[in-house]
């Protein structure tokens, strides 16, 4: 009898340790995870430019853009991410000078077994561009910013627990603030708001 007591309080007490490392191996599979990556887009973007003081006229213009993505995130339950990220991008026909992109995401995955994630995206950023004069035309301000929203989705691709591959793609808006301008001595308002579709690939590291 006595034996017997033995081997039924061993038994719950090995059950108590199993079941304590179950729990902290789920504890930390749950737990945040921090990643960091990196990405490179292309895409299209249509430039609306609106006129009015010493000139009144409505433009459109159609420009390639291209550039890349430095981003840092946390995964959190329910396959829901953040991340926050600091992105360059060349506008080849729409402006001159580099844009300056500082934004953040919202992602959900939606697992289809361990290696493939689809997910859904939305995000808002700001940016912003130098601007320089050109004969005939002086600008009143020498920056150019703008405010921005996106959605968009893609698919992530689990190489393992750490590297990841990330395919994607997204429809942006943004708004320019208005600027002034001095051409032939007079004084022209210019609004201007674009919208473009972009596709990128990149990976992330997890630790």
């Amino acid at each position: 009898m006595r034996k017997t007591f033995i081997i039924i309080i061993s038994c719950l007490f090995l059950s108590q340790g199993v079941q304590a490392e179950l729990e902290s191996k789920s504890e930390k599979s749950n737990a945040p995870k921090v990643f960091l990556g990196l990405e490179y887009f292309q895409g299209d973007s249509t430039l609306e430019s609106d006129l009015s003081g010493a000139i009144s006229a409505s433009l459109e213009e159609d420009f390639d853009l291209s550039g890349f993505k430095i981003k840092m995130g946390k995964e959190f339950k329910e396959a829901l991410r953040f991340q926050a990220y600091i992105a360059i991008e060349d506008a080849e026909d729409g402006f001159e000078n580099q844009i300056l992109i500082l934004g953040a995401d919202v992602i959900k995955r939606f697992p289809i077994n361990s290696k493939i994630s689809p997910f859904l995206l939305a995000g808002a950023f700001a940016g912003s561009t130098e601007l320089e004069d050109s004969p005939g035309i002086e600008y009143v301000d020498d920056q150019l910013h703008m405010l921005g929203l996106k959605i968009g989705l893609g698919g992530i691709f689990h190489v393992n627990q750490s590297f990841e591959v990330v395919l994607g793609a997204d429809f942006n808006y943004r708004k320019w603030q208005e600027i002034k301008y001095i051409g032939g001595g007079s004084s022209v308002t210019l609004e201007q708001n674009d919208q473009s579709n972009v596709w990128y690939a990149g990976f992330n590291y997890h630790f």
